[in-house]
């Protein structure tokens, strides 16, 4: 329980004090990506984007680990992959863009990242994400996920989050 009242502030600390980048910019309509030609999404990240906008449970489902936990709040714990999927599957709002603000590799061994994603919904709506994935074979599977809304003094204060947890070094 310590933990999670430790792990929760840090966490909203970085997701809210990490600005935007906007040279990185990627779009994506009626859940079919369109890419700038300057720049590219990754292919897990646009397999998210389409299994969301289609709504499609099974496949969101199946691109996080069992045990998957999403904090949406602090008080909004989702804990299950078909959980998450169910959210998703009731939350209608389409991705209309998405980016990869920053990527560390957090343990080589074990296969573990980090990564920072914003998105924008159909209701103009701006997120970023904190998610902690895991690569299995050449799947990434999404093990941890933070969503909190984008601010403008999340702008104004850039947290660098660069160095891996001592439970992910190993």
């Amino acid at each position: 329980m310590k933990l999670k009242i430790l792990v929760l502030p840090l966490i909203v600390l970085v997701i809210m004090g990490c600005g935007q980048q906007a040279s990185k910019k990627e779009n994506v309509a009626n859940s079919k990506t369109q890419i700038l030609p300057t720049e590219k999404v990754a292919d897990y990240i646009i397999d998210w984007v389409d299994a969301i906008n289609n709504n499609n449970i099974q496949t969101i489902e199946n691109l996080y680990a069992s045990n998957a936990i999403k904090v949406i709040a602090v008080d909004s714990i989702i804990d299950s992959s078909s959980q998450i999927a169910k959210y998703y599957g009731t939350n209608k709002r389409k991705i209309t863009s998405v980016e990869s603000l920053f990527h560390v590799e957090a343990n080589k061994n074990r296969r573990i990242n980090y990564e920072l994603i914003s998105y924008k919904t159909e209701d103009l709506k701006e997120y970023i994400q904190l998610v902690i994935w895991k690569l299995e074979g050449e799947k990434v599977i999404r093990e941890f996920e933070f969503t909190a809304t984008s601010s403008q003094e999340a702008e104004k204060v850039c947290l660098l989050y660069t160095s891996p947890s001592p439970r992910d070094r190993g």
